[in-house]
């Protein structure tokens, strides 16, 4: 279970834009449109967000 709430932290940190700690509904319906119907360039952005952290432009081989 600890995996889960990693990437359940990961993936909340992608839709907290603002970064104040808080999340709505039309930010979850942006991420999960990207991952269902968006361009192979866009999940791949998100997928390197939730690997990178949301912050983060650059990771490196120890972080991965």
């Amino acid at each position: 279970m600890e995996t889960a709430t990693f990437l359940s932290d990961r993936i909340f940190s992608i839709m907290d834009y603002s970064k104040e700690g808080l999340m709505n509904f039309r930010r979850y319906l942006a991420l999960l449109d990207i991952l269902v119907n968006g361009t192979q360039d866009e999940k791949t952005y998100i997928s390197f967000k939730m690997i990178a952290q949301a912050d983060k432009e650059f990771i490196s081989f120890t972080s991965f």
